[in-house]
């Protein structure tokens, strides 16, 4: 992966990007879309699935993404809660536990893969898989027009304190321009590549 945004890099801006900043775009590249295969089912049929990281392929070249869970989290009324893949769990809340706790289990041994390339510190690292949870659901959200029910269900998940842990911060939603903001946890580094473009969500425009 990170082989292939070298090449990207030189393709994009037409210089290589240094080691670290590279490996951190591939991370990032690779947590936005399978954070994905967790929220949105979570989000719109209250399933969350068990999806270790041997069961998940990315074709770059493609974007294509392929996600085979070996089960599922759901609520006692769910209609496949009978199934012999399925996990019951009481409520909401206890559903909103399965999430942050499948989403920990899968990304740990990744980011204990990309750690040394990107060299940034766990806290950072589980950082930028915050945002990458927040960014993915409240951008799709929007397209399926279930932005403010995806404002909620985010609030509710990462409140920032020990109960979220690994996870970093809270979803931190603003009013801004008629509209919704947030400013990131975590800093991309893309104004290592272009130094004059701030991202809209950047923390070093605060």
């Amino acid at each position: 992966m990170v082989a292939f945004d070298e090449r990207l890099g030189l393709d994009l801006y037409g210089a290589p990007t240094r080691p670290d900043v590279t490996a951190g775009f591939s991370l990032h590249r690779y947590a936005w879309p399978v954070a994905l295969a967790f929220t949105l089912p979570w989000l719109l049929e209250r399933r969350v699935p068990l999806l270790p990281p041997s069961r998940v392929s990315i074709n770059r070249t493609t974007g294509e993404l392929t996600a085979r869970p070996v089960g599922f989290h759901c609520l006692p009324d769910d209609p496949a809660a009978g199934r012999a893949d399925a996990r019951v769990v009481p409520d909401r809340r206890a559903l909103d536990a399965a999430l942050r706790t499948a989403l920990a289990e899968h990304f740990a041994p990744v980011l204990d893969s990309f750690r040394p390339l990107v060299r940034r510190g766990p806290r950072t690292l589980w950082g930028l898989v915050t945002d990458d949870v927040v960014d993915g659901l409240w951008y799709v959200a929007g397209l399926l027009g279930e932005e403010p029910r995806a404002v909620a269900a985010l609030e509710a998940l990462l409140t920032g304190d020990a109960a979220a842990a690994p996870f970093v911060g809270t979803p931190g939603f603003r009013a801004e321009g008629g509209g919704r903001a947030r400013t990131r946890v975590s800093c991309c580094l893309y104004y290592t590549v272009r130094p004059t473009e701030l991202c809209v969500s950047c923390p070093r425009a605060k």
